[in-house]
């Protein structure tokens, strides 16, 4: 239970720091679509990695997260609403809410190796057998006495 608290605190920190970070750029050319992927790979990475068990629980919880970071990061970036709001702005939050939770549903979210028994991994393949060195013959290049 002390890893979850300290994965969501974690992952908590890391969406403030994001945010603010947001917030300090101007929202045009590619720095939306950019945040909407690395943001929330960030703060999910980061629960997941310090979680252990509850990862997929904190995927689902990366995509609300994600997305009130997203959106504290526009309106600091857009000084609460005295600017005009670009519209990648609402498709950056829009996709920084849905991939995290679609990624855990898919159960992306384990490592490959995870959850594999030693009787479900395949046997290491085994070496063939060595071929009997040929019998020198006079034909082959042999001496003949």
């Amino acid at each position: 239970m002390t890893r979850l608290i300290a994965a969501v605190l974690a992952g908590c920190l890391i969406a403030c720091l994001a945010a603010v970070t947001l917030g300090e750029y101007p929202l045009t050319g590619a720095i939306p679509w950019l945040a909407c992927v690395i943001v929330p790979a960030l703060i999910g990475t980061a629960m997941a990695a310090i979680a252990g068990r509850h990862q997929r629980a904190l995927w689902f919880a990366t995509g609300p997260l994600s997305c009130a970071c997203l959106a504290w990061g526009v309106g600091i970036s857009t000084t609460w609403g005295l600017e005009p709001l670009p519209s990648a702005a609402w498709a950056e939050m829009t996709i920084g809410l849905a991939w995290p939770i679609v990624w855990a549903a898919l159960g992306n979210w384990r490592p490959a190796a995870a959850g594999r028994t030693a009787a479900a991994q395949p046997a290491p393949a085994q070496p063939a057998p060595a071929e009997p060195a040929p019998a020198e013959s006079p034909a082959a290049g042999g001496s003949i006495s």
